[in-house]
């Protein structure tokens, strides 16, 4: 056994489909998301969740020490999503959601969300350093909107870009994430 410190680093970017968990435990006969995992990885680690219902961009890692940096809320990693919503909009909500908030019992940091310009209607970028369970439908629930559709599209200094629904693929680490996360 070598110490966890001599591991080398490997992250890949997996574009998780929807109906999937972020979990290696499979329960009430849900799928979890390492069946996509090609067999010929090494062990990895999934860094944050998306639900069930959510889709798009996770990370993998054979650094645990990296998944608990970038998933650390002091941190301050900024998470990206195209998020859209059935429900009026309310014609504020960008300043409604600044500062930290609370919402049935539970404080939020700030997120920030653009409204799209784009010919679809009811269209968002959402961005958050947090995380917390389910924290993009809860707050837009909030507001009286319902999640249609939620893509993980940023992590950090990593994006979906182009790649295909279930498709994986290595991606270099930046040196000065790796830097950061040996400092804990």
């Amino acid at each position: 056994d070598k110490p966890l410190t001599n591991i080398k680093t490997r992250v890949w970017i997996l574009n998780k489909p929807v109906g999937y968990v972020s979990s290696n435990k499979e329960q009430f006969s849900q799928k979890s998301l390492f069946r996509l995992v090609p067999k010929d990885l090494p062990r990895v680690v999934s860094v944050g969740r998306l639900d069930i219902k959510s889709e798009g961009l996770l990370l993998l890692t054979t650094n645990p020490k990296l998944s608990s940096y970038l998933e650390d809320p002091s941190n301050k990693i900024e998470r990206r999503y195209i998020v859209k919503v059935s429900g009026k909009i309310p014609e504020n909500l960008d300043k409604l959601v600044e500062g930290q908030f609370l919402v049935d019992g539970i404080l939020y940091n700030e997120i920030k969300i653009k409204l799209s310009n784009s010919e679809e209607k009811n269209m968002m970028e959402v961005k958050l350093t947090e995380g917390k369970n389910r924290e993009i439908r809860k707050i837009l629930g909030y507001f009286g909107l319902k999640v249609k559709k939620l893509i993980r599209i940023g992590y950090g200094d990593f994006f979906l870009n182009s790649l295909k629904v279930r498709e994986v693929i290595e991606i270099p680490v930046p040196k000065s994430l790796l830097y950061n996360a040996k400092k804990d």
